[in-house]
């Protein structure tokens, strides 16, 4: 600038004047460039602090957040132990129910059994009833059974149901079995239809009351003893009425009749008031009834031969008395095995 001034022969001091009020102008106009922009620069730095303020709030946010997310996560991980040791007991405690069951499915009764086998009467509840407690009882027996620790109280009270279900029993049996007694007792249809039936109780009082089961078998052997004696005694007398004649070894055919043999059934070998029969030398069938297997027609009805005014060789009366015989004293076996 001083080359400048000399090169145009400008006077320093009035050059010096001039660049000293150019600068002023310059720092004049500088100044009130930057009056004008300082409401923007102080509302940027308002913005600032308030930018400020919102990332400190922001920076406590995210750090109390941190705070909680470890102490969730903490609460995750304890949830999950703890889900994990309950999985533990659960599986520990399924386990030792599925034991537990199986092992008082075999020692407990419902409440349902017992109010029957207490209560009510001997019937087809009675009977399911009887082969619960019978199951129940079998197990309390095994030696497995007896490592329990309520083991005592349990067989105490099982043997308790088991005398009182054999004691009701013996009643139940001795109060039927002595009703055959009774005139114009159907026995057969109470065999067939009540003791057949309760068969099951009958074993049940056999196998826990060997006394008692005895008894009932006596007084049953005794009784039917006496049926058979008095049933098939009239039947047997009723069956001689309708034999016919026949011919022994000393008739002759042009003989006089004067013996009279008694047969099996109680009538005569020859009569002395009647000739046999022209049938009496006939040749016949009298061995098939014999040897034929047995039949439902085998067994003669009294009643029936009378109103058909029928009469029977010696053989086939055997038959029937005998195949009458026979059934009854099979039913009597299927009762008593």
């Amino acid at each position: 600038m001083v080359t400048s001034a000399q090169s145009q022969e400008t006077d320093l001091r009035i050059h010096a004047e001039e660049v000293a009020s150019t600068l002023l102008r310059e720092e004049e106009a500088y100044v009130a460039d930057k009056d004008a922009k300082l409401d923007q620069l102080l509302s940027a730095y308002s913005g600032l602090e308030d930018c400020d303020e919102a990332l400190e709030k922001v920076e406590k946010s995210l750090l109390s957040f941190q705070v909680d997310l470890t102490k969730v996560s903490g609460e995750i991980r304890h949830i999950n132990d703890t889900s994990t040791a309950l999985g533990i007991k659960l599986e520990n405690r399924t386990d030792l129910e599925t034991s537990l069951h199986k092992v008082l499915a075999r020692i407990l009764l419902e409440p349902e059994t017992i109010k029957v086998l207490t209560g009510s009467d001997v019937n087809d509840a009675y009977l399911k009833a009887l082969a619960a407690l019978d199951k129940q009882a079998s197990f309390c027996r095994r030696p497995q059974a007896k490592s329990l620790a309520s083991y005592p109280e349990v067989v105490v009270e099982m043997d308790r149901l088991v005398l009182s279900a054999c004691g009701r029993i013996r009643s139940f049996f001795l109060e039927i079995i002595g009703g055959f007694r009774a005139k114009n007792t159907n026995v057969h249809i109470i065999q067939n239809s009540v003791l057949l039936h309760f068969q099951p109780a009958h074993a049940f009082l056999h196998k826990w009351h060997v006394e008692a089961g005895r008894e009932v078998e006596q007084e049953f052997m005794h009784t039917m003893r006496w049926f058979y004696d008095e049933h098939f005694d009239r039947y047997h007398r009723g069956l001689s009425r309708y034999q016919a004649p026949m011919l022994s070894k000393t008739d002759l055919m042009c003989g006089e009749v004067d013996q009279v043999k008694s047969s099996f059934f109680g009538g005569s070998s020859s009569s002395s008031s009647t000739s046999p029969s022209p049938e009496a030398f006939t040749l016949t069938n009298r061995m098939k009834p014999l040897i034929n297997h047995p039949q439902e027609e085998d067994v003669i009805i009294l009643h029936v031969a009378e109103r058909n005014h029928q009469t029977f060789t010696f053989e086939r009366l055997f038959r029937s008395f005998h195949v009458a015989l026979m059934d009854n004293v099979c039913s009597e076996y299927q009762f008593i095995e």
